[in-house]
């Protein structure tokens, strides 16, 4: 009869440690997803001043991915009943990175020097920029990009043009205009 008690009595810590290691494992996924959240309140506070810094958006946007990220990696952990709590979790770090991603786009652009592609005039051009990674695409011609950046232009997988950005974003023309006399 001892020996009975003592192997219920250790049941009984194991599942009361399993089941602590599983609202552990959701509550890793909250505080990963929360951190995610954070860090897109702060890449937006930068963002909407009047003259907010490239940097702090950028590292911000990076914090709140990699936060998702570890949620991601986290809810992974949790239990089958717990699941559909932690991919809730997940998916509001997704939308804290979309929404840091914004703000840094609109950062990049609200800071960055406009570049054109003239002659032709070239729209939806994808193009990445070195240090911050930047994506974008040319509308009618206009690119941006930062100082001291390279800029590199693709038609899907084919590399058309790597320019540096310099004081000025370089005019890019590919055919000249007809001299009229």
């Amino acid at each position: 009869m001892k020996n009975f008690i003592k192997i219920i009595m250790t049941l009984l810590v194991f599942v009361m440690l399993s089941n602590k290691a599983l609202s552990d494992a959701v509550a890793d996924v909250s505080v990963h997803a929360t951190n995610a959240r954070q860090a897109a309140n702060r890449a937006h506070a930068e963002a909407v001043k009047d003259v907010p810094s490239l940097a702090t958006v950028n590292a911000e946007y990076k914090l709140a991915k990699e936060s998702a990220a570890l949620a991601k990696e986290s809810a992974k952990t949790v239990e089958t009943d717990k699941r559909d709590e932690a991919n809730v979790l997940v998916e509001e770090a997704n939308e804290a990175v979309a929404d840091a991603k914004k703000d840094f786009n609109a950062t990049y652009e609200k800071t960055g020097i406009q570049g054109y592609w003239k002659y032709p005039s070239i729209s939806g051009l994808s193009y990445t920029s070195s240090v911050f990674n930047y994506e974008g695409e040319t509308d009618k011609g206009k690119y941006y990009c930062q100082k001291r950046e390279n800029i590199a232009f693709s038609l899907g997988i084919i590399r058309v043009l790597t320019l540096t950005c310099r004081e000025t974003a370089p005019t890019i023309t590919l055919i000249q205009e007809k001299q009229v006399q």
